[in-house]
């Protein structure tokens, strides 16, 4: 069984997760870094969070490292606090949006991002054969070390950003880690804020996932309370999901494509994956900023920031970066980020959103095996070579005259992922069942 996938090592406890596996991780993880530094550990809000993080310890205490523990904390405060303390990596316990019952570990380098692929591979490879560097004696134990960084990243938020308006804002937590930050952050920023599922807890109030079908309270108390914006975080705080003044559920790619209006500059970068919605490279066409597209996953749109010097980078599941501050997806940031776009142009989110071009896009899936996959992309790949221009960065993406199709792996399901994308619904449609077709008849 694969240990990492797309977005670290994430499982249900006592079925694959367990203090034995993370005991083990911890010293993995402490030889693949020689057995020495600073290791920023934390958490979010789960039940089984304090065993997996004490058990994570003992593994890097026993590889020689020095765990730095921050407590319960959202994941872009842990990859800040690497950065900020000059540590060597960082880890957070945490499934993000999954169900209570998950839990995993996330591994951040030392600038602040995900590990890539290939760097968990290493770990993976330590892990299954087992060649730990040498344990270190009892003498040679480091101390574990214990810091409360959320107020040093609150500071460095306000220092750099400010608001003036004084918006009226509902955030709804899901009970997660933002809780500990998100409404007292927006207060102190001069907005009055309503909270919902706002208190840390592991028995969240609604899914930790915020979808539109999870955030009907939060759609109301916006419409009831005559809030300018809704914000809703899932579990750990890495993405942002905004709903406008009428109480509707904006699309994450509507909301990137406002932010490369609103933020960015001619001759500016901006970053976001193959999957993403072309309303972003319209606004982009505007303002005259170049759109670079990576493989899906935060690491690879972070680390193509940092290559182009990118102004920012986001995801169509939620998740923003933005290098000024650091190279994490960070649903706080992306936050007051908004609330400074409204700021500025003086229009709700509503009207702003309604002004965008209409794109109509469709997710779907194709049942596939994991041992499958790799035959059925490849023969994919000469089917779609009949249909248009091709681009193989993740996937395998087709460029039509009316718009794209993209077809991918899932990195964590066996699904085949089928994305359309068109000016036309019923273009859109037809393209699904036709790219769906060629997927289901590959033998």
């Amino acid at each position: 069984m694969k240990l990492f996938g797309t977005s670290g090592v994430r499982g249900v406890w006592n079925q694959f997760i367990g203090p034995q596996l993370f005991m083990k991780l911890g010293l993995c993880v402490a030889t693949y870094l020689g057995n020495e530094g600073e290791i920023v550990v934390g958490r979010d809000c789960r039940t089984t969070g304090e065993v997996l993080e004490s058990a994570f310890i003992s593994g890097l205490l026993e590889g020689g490292c020095t765990p730095v523990k921050v407590g319960i904390a959202p994941t872009p405060v842990v990859a800040f606090s690497v950065r900020l303390l000059d540590a060597k990596a960082g880890g957070i316990i945490t499934a993000s949006h999954n169900p209570p019952e998950y839990n995993g570990l996330k591994l951040w380098s030392q600038e602040g991002t995900a590990l890539l692929p290939e760097e968990e591979e290493k770990i993976e490879e330590i892990f299954k054969k087992e060649i730990y560097q040498q344990k270190v004696s009892w003498k040679e134990i480091r101390r574990c070390l214990e810091i409360d960084t959320i107020p040093l990243y609150t500071r460095q938020i306000k220092r750099k950003m400010k608001l003036e308006s004084g918006f009226k804002v509902v955030v709804d937590c899901g009970n997660g880690a933002a809780s500990l930050i998100s409404p007292q952050l927006l207060r102190d920023l001069g907005c009055k804020v309503i909270t919902v599922n706002s208190d840390p807890s592991s028995f969240p109030g609604r899914e930790l996932e915020p979808t539109p079908s999870s955030l009907d309270q939060l759609r109301s108390l916006v419409i009831s309370s005559h809030a300018d914006l809704g914000i809703a975080h899932d579990g750990d705080a890495d993405r942002m999901v905004a709903v406008d003044d009428q109480g509707r559920v904006a699309r994450p790619d509507d909301l990137l494509a406002l932010f490369v209006q609103f933020l960015a500059k001619s001759g500016d970068k901006v970053v976001t994956t193959v999957d993403a919605s072309s309303v972003i490279d319209a606004k982009a066409g505007e303002k005259k900023v170049q759109v670079v597209r990576t493989k899906v996953g935060d690491v690879h749109v972070a680390r193509a920031c940092k290559r182009e010097n990118a102004i920012l980078g986001g995801e169509p599941c939620g998740t923003l970066i933005y290098p000024p501050i650091h190279l994490a997806p960070d649903g706080i940031i992306a936050a007051i980020l908004l609330l400074k776009m409204l700021e500025d142009a003086r229009k709700p989110l509503s009207a702003l959103i309604d002004n965008l071009p209409k794109f109509f896009i469709s997710r779907d899936k194709v049942p596939c095996p994991q041992g499958r996959k790799e035959r059925v992309m490849s023969r994919f790949l000469q089917e779609a070579q009949k249909l248009g221009g091709i681009s193989t960065v993740d996937g395998v993406r087709i460029e039509f005259e009316e718009g794209w199709a993209l077809v991918r792996p899932s990195g964590t399901e066996p699904f085949i992922r089928v994305t359309v994308e068109g000016r036309s619904e019923d273009w859109v449609n037809r393209t699904v069942k036709l790219v769906k077709s060629k997927i289901e008849n590959i033998r």
